[in-house]
């Protein structure tokens, strides 16, 4: 018989432009082959799914394949530094878990720089210095359908999570655009509310742009 059964293996990140909430990065892993049957399935980019269709899929790739949601929370990201860093670090710790964990084929992840070199670059920064495994691409989660299935599962993960929040504040959709987001974090600044200030992402341009209006209105 032949040897160790080999993982392709998908890493995602959702919701990196709201100003609420975690970023969430989904890894999936299928084995070697099996690609093609997550096509069939109707696994696609989590942004084209309805909710229906996404949180059915969640259910089955969950049920079926090894996957893994790793979180940064709005408070870690409100600390970083540099927030590309900071998902990259996230990124190289699942690349490192897959190897111990699985025996991997490929692992396919949708890249979060401005090009693949420069992504590659961070990564060596945290500790990746091998990449014959490694597909590194603009768009991975349109074309690697066990990339889309990883945005999948961290779609929906993030959903419950924003469901969660939505229940306890009235904060709107929590994306820059929205005027009920915006005045929910006038609000907790102006409140001084440390409770609703954990769930917002300070680094963000929205958040700089209302404690502005608030602390700089003369």
């Amino acid at each position: 018989m032949g040897g160790k059964v080999k993982f392709d293996i998908g890493i995602d990140e959702v919701r990196k432009s709201p100003v609420i909430g975690s970023l969430v990065i989904g890894m999936v892993a299928v084995p070697e082959g099996y690609q093609q049957h997550l096509h069939t399935m109707g696994v696609k980019d989590s942004k084209k799914l309805y909710p229906k269709t996404l949180l059915k899929l969640d259910r089955t790739i969950r049920n079926h394949f090894p996957y893994r949601i790793f979180k940064i929370s709005a408070e870690e990201l409100s600390k970083a530094e540099n927030i590309n860093d900071l998902e990259v670090e996230y990124i190289a710790k699942i690349i490192k878990y897959c190897y111990k964990r699985f025996e991997v084929r490929r692992i396919y992840i949708d890249c979060v720089d401005v090009s693949a070199r420069l992504m590659k670059l961070r990564l060596q920064k945290f500790g990746i210095k091998e990449f014959d495994n490694l597909v590194i691409q603009h768009y991975a989660d349109e074309i690697y359908p066990v990339v889309s299935a990883a945005s999948i599962v961290a779609k929906a993960y993030s959903d419950r999570e924003m469901s969660r929040i939505r229940k306890k504040f009235d904060c709107g959709s929590g994306e820059p655009a929205d005027k009920k987001t915006r005045q929910f974090i006038y609000n907790s600044i102006l409140n001084n509310d440390t409770e609703a200030l954990s769930i917002i992402r300070k680094n963000w341009i929205t958040y700089k742009r209302e404690y502005n209006k608030i602390h700089n209105s003369g």
